[in-house]
């Protein structure tokens, strides 16, 4: 009955022009479609890169049966159509009866209630730990603000068609997709905050030129060069910390290497990938290495030969005594060069844990 009555509603907004209105002429509503096409496409790709690189992929848990791909199309498109049919109309009609700041506060207003909608009120209420929050924050509220005020202007400029573009593709790639990309929060909030906000500048400066509001400067095209440059460094910080580069940072996590490390400090570490490195390995140096899927900084006591190879005895300056498990040369990361203090307590808030063993470094 609920789908029955979505796709009676697209229908009547098909029906009488519901949405199908922007603030610049039809003939260049097309421009608008690129725009939110190509942002979609983009922010996609980069998930897929992402995950590919530096991050995972799981099974999509949608019915993929021929009636669930049909019960799927029919259950959600209806309602984002709807939604950005009735979405354009109301911020059509505002802009055309309202003048100066009221305007502007009105289609605040109104994407703030569309963004009221999408909350999970549930979840918030039952967050006990404000680093909790502060990570919900982060990787939903945040892009989800910016995902409705990119759609707010593509369905003001562009009609409806252009928001529902954009939110349609996002969903066929969510709902259809057989596989879908785990990335790290922090990259994620990075995508979904950076993206939209290029291609938002992009479709506000377009729709005000389009409008004859004024015109193409180079104060114009030197913001969309300085935007690309600021979306090229944001996806070259995600890939520093990923470990893309020969050199990557961790963070701290505990003091069982103090007074050279202490926790919420930030380490710079040179990986290890050849056989010629790990020999130059020596006693006193401080390496970073992986055991049971946890990440530990300590300190090389002895270089053992055991079985016609070698091991590495370690031991954490501040623990009392060596670790009790020898460190095999295929679980050598990397070795650490330098420390900035103090700049990963961030993630050291956000990380803690009484769970943690004592000797774990992240």
């Amino acid at each position: 009955m609920q789908t029955v009555s979505w796709l009676v509603l697209a229908v009547f907004c098909i029906w009488r022009h519901v949405g199908s209105r922007g603030l610049i002429r039809r003939s260049h509503y097309s421009e608008f479609y690129g725009i939110a096409f190509l942002a979609a496409i983009l922010l996609i790709g980069a998930r897929v890169v992402t995950a590919a690189f530096f991050g995972s992929f799981s099974t999509s848990p949608y019915d993929h049966s021929i009636m669930g791909l049909f019960r799927n199309l029919i259950g959600q498109f209806p309602v984002l159509f709807v939604r950005e049919a009735f979405r354009s109309e109301i911020l059509f009609r505002v802009f055309h009866m309202r003048r100066g700041w009221k305007r502007g506060l009105l289609a605040a207003f109104i994407t703030a209630c569309f963004i009221s909608v999408e909350l999970n009120y549930a979840k918030l209420a039952s967050m006990q730990e404000l680093k909790t929050f502060v990570i919900y924050l982060f990787e939903v509220i945040l892009p989800l603000v910016m995902e409705h005020i990119f759609l707010s202007v593509l369905d003001l400029y562009g009609s409806c068609r252009s928001g529902f573009c954009y939110a349609a593709l996002l969903t066929a790639f969510e709902w259809y997709f057989p596989v879908l990309p785990n990335v790290n929060w922090l990259a994620e909030t990075v995508y979904a905050l950076i993206l939209p906000a290029l291609f938002l500048m992009q479709a506000v400066d377009r729709g005000e030129i389009l409008q004859g509001k004024r015109r193409r400067t180079a104060a114009g095209r030197k913001g969309q060069i300085t935007g690309c440059i600021s979306l090229a460094f944001c996806v070259g910080i995600i890939w520093f910390f990923a470990g893309v580069f020969p050199v990557y940072p961790s963070v701290v996590l505990t003091g069982s290497m103090q007074p050279v490390f202490d926790p919420g400090d930030m380490v710079l570490i040179e990986k290890i990938s050849s056989e010629e490195q790990l020999q130059d390995l020596k006693a006193g140096d401080v390496i970073n290495f992986k055991r049971d899927e946890i990440n530990i900084s300590h300190r090389i006591l002895q270089v053992i030969e055991e079985d016609g190879g070698y091991c590495f005895q370690t031991k954490g300056d501040n623990n009392s005594s060596e670790d009790v498990r020898l460190v095999k040369p295929e679980e050598v990361r990397g070795i650490i060069h330098h420390r900035i203090p103090h700049a990963g307590l961030l993630i050291l808030w956000l990380k803690s844990s009484d769970s943690q063993p004592d000797d774990v470094e992240f």
